[in-house]
Formats: C-alpha cells, structure tokens, sequence
C-alpha cells in the first residue's frame, strides 16, 4: 500500500464536489480489483479501519465513502469495530453487487440488522457498481439503501445504450433517495448524465488528490 487516494463526488444539486470516496494507491504493476478480490477478510478489514481512522483524525465533517465487501458486512464484529468512526457523512459502500446477490437467507438477514446498526450511528450504507442485469436479483434489497451508484461500464462500455442507463437510473430513482453515475471523464459523459434525473457524479474529469501514507495497524484503543 503506497498511500490513499480522495476520488471527488460532484453534486449536480449543489453544482460543487460535495464528497469523497477513500482509495488506495497500490504499487503501479497491480490490478486494484484483481489484488484485492485475492486478499482476506481481515486485510479488508484491516484497511477499512485504516482509511477510517486517517478521516478521523483530519478533524473534519465532510462527507467521505468507503468500500465493503458484501459478506463482511454480514459480520456484527466488523461493525463493532468501526462503530466509533461512525456519523453523520460517512458513507460505507457495498462494493460488490453480485456479492449481495449470493449471499444465504441467513447472512441477508445479518446484513439489514447491521445496516440498521450503521444507520444508527447517523452513518448511510449504498450499493455500488449497479449493472441492469442485476435488478431483477436486487429489486427487493435495493430500498434498503440510502443511495446507489450506477457502474461506470454504462457510460463507457459498447455494452449499453442511453436507454439502458436511463432505465436503470429511474428504477433506482423509485426505490432510493439518492443515485451517483460513476464513469465521468469528459463534457459528453457529464451531460449525458446530467439529464438522467441523477443527484451524483463521480470520475476521472475531476483530479483525485493523492496522498503517500505507510499503511500501519490501527489498534482498537
């Protein structure tokens, strides 16, 4: 780990970056999604509450989002722990739809009493990386969430069309109070979205700020 990267939100609302979704900077050779879908749970863990206590300690209440993988939210332990980061404009992010998706009756049930536990501590918890194949598996989770964030792959990917990422969007529009659009990287992009109903938009037409910090442990003290 080479240090932690703020990703800008703009908020189409406010017409200004609103927010920011905590990275990691990885050395240059390494694929970010294939390293981390190889790692453990606890390194998952470990660099969440990393990422959480740098937030913390900047003294700050802005808004900044975090990843999680889906299964690890189904841990009552992992919320213990980084209940004391908690609050009002702290976003933690499902990362991985098709995560949710698989999980057991039983850890789905596991997972909403500990988005309720989030929610509690005036945090939100969204899903993120929302594709159109995966609705029909996700309409009945969906309105659990304060917020999605529509996968970059519809605005720059042959795959879909304007009208797939129109239709998505006002699907999630009808179930939850806030959608991002990830995946802007020009005026075209920009615009594009824009006109979709969204409230967020996030990606590379905004610099990141970048910042070299050794990853060390936190304790829990």
């Amino acid at each position: 780990m080479l240090g932690i990267r703020f990703q800008p939100i703009y908020s189409l609302i406010d017409r200004q970056i609103e927010a920011w979704e905590i990275l990691s900077i990885l050395h240059p050779d390494l694929n970010h999604e294939h390293y981390f879908a190889s790692q453990p749970d606890d390194v998952y863990m470990n660099l969440l509450y990393w990422q959480l206590h740098i937030i913390a300690k900047m003294k700050n209440k802005r808004r900044y989002y975090f990843n999680i993988p889906a299964k690890m939210l189904c841990s009552a332990q992992v919320v213990e722990r980084i209940a004391v980061y908690l609050r009002q404009g702290i976003v933690i992010e499902i990362q991985d739809p098709y995560g949710l998706i698989q999980l057991s009756p039983d850890e789905r049930k596991r997972l909403y009493q500990n988005i309720e536990r989030i929610r509690s501590r005036g945090a939100e918890v969204w899903l993120d990386d929302i594709l159109p194949e995966q609705i029909t598996y996700l309409t009945d989770e969906i309105n659990l969430f304060n917020g999605v964030k529509i996968d970059k792959s519809l605005l720059l990917s042959n795959t879909y069309g304007e009208d797939s990422l129109q239709g998505l969007i006002s699907h999630c529009l009808a179930r939850v109070k806030l959608v991002l659009v990830e995946g802007i990287e020009n005026i075209r992009h920009f615009k594009l979205a824009e006109g979709t109903g969204c409230h967020y938009l996030q990606g590379f037409m905004w610099p990141e700020q970048k910042f070299k910090l050794r990853y060390t442990a936190v304790s829990d003290d």
